[in-house]
């Protein structure tokens, strides 16, 4: 795998609620129809038996996945992935970012 996310990354992960909304854009993880876990982003939505089924794209595929991800399947939305918080602790020793402990 290539591109924003790779083999090995580690990701931040908000756990699915009954309130949990997911909308076009967001990068969501879910278990797939061979159980492992995957990372994608919402494209589209449809709707079947009544229920919204989710559209989604590997960031680092050519092509939207066929296979349509229902919410019971979600884990979670990504929130924050490892690269993102080495940038932000490197602006936390820089004096950019400040860190209080509410």
């Amino acid at each position: 795998m290539s591109g924003i996310y790779e083999d090995g990354d580690v990701v931040g992960v908000k756990k699915v609620t009954r309130f949990t909304r997911y909308q076009k854009g967001d990068i969501i993880v879910f278990i797939n129809k061979d159980g492992e876990r995957v990372i994608h982003m919402i494209v589209g939505t449809k709707r079947v038996n009544g229920k919204t089924q989710y559209e989604t794209w590997g960031v680092n595929n050519p092509d939207v996945n066929t296979d349509l991800v229902s919410k019971k399947d979600i884990l979670g939305k990504v929130i924050l992935s490892n690269k993102e918080l080495k940038k932000i602790l490197t602006q936390v020793e820089q004096g950019k970012v400040l860190i209080v402990d509410a």
